[in-house]
């Protein structure tokens, strides 16, 4: 199913469709989808997988109706899991100030899930030209006891 909402698109895939384990918790919420637009990120929260995704560029017209779903479904998600490993890809090559402010709200979850025993892995993929926003990532997440670990992308050949 498919919502439009501003200017994003959200896309909540039918849980008949995914495949359902009884005995793991996370199987009670459904993978999030947000595809990319101009001004927004591509997100996927995978709950199956533990894999988290955030994609592209963040500068939303309204932050709060971006990401206040997003914010909702890992709260809601993190109460589900005990305590499995989830990975965190970053590939972002901008955000802005109150995206920032919302990226920091999602971390500080992931920051008191680790706290209370969970794992939490953030995998920076970067380009050599993402200097700028990997270090306002670093400086974000400076507060937070959360490990970073950076990915390389092989630069793309001309």
């Amino acid at each position: 199913m498919k919502l439009i909402s501003g200017s994003f698109y959200l896309h909540l895939h039918d849980r008949s469709t995914l495949p359902f384990h009884s005995e793991n918790k996370s199987s009670l919420i459904e993978r999030f989808e947000i595809v990319a637009t101009k001004t927004t990120l591509g997100i996927i929260l995978d709950p199956y997988t533990h894999q988290l995704h955030f994609t592209g560029i963040s500068y939303p017209t309204n932050p709060i109706t971006f990401f206040q779903p997003v914010l909702d479904w890992v709260e809601r998600y993190l109460t589900l899991v005990s305590k499995e490993a989830v990975t965190i890809h970053m590939h972002m090559h901008y955000f802005n100030t109150s995206s920032s402010t919302f990226l920091y709200r999602i971390m500080e979850y992931f920051d008191a899930f680790q706290k209370e025993g969970g794992k939490v892995r953030i995998l920076w993929h970067y380009e050599d030209e993402d200097d700028d926003v990997l270090d306002a990532w670093k400086s974000l997440l400076s507060d937070l006891d959360l490990p970073l670990e950076m990915v390389k992308i092989p630069a793309k050949k001309a």
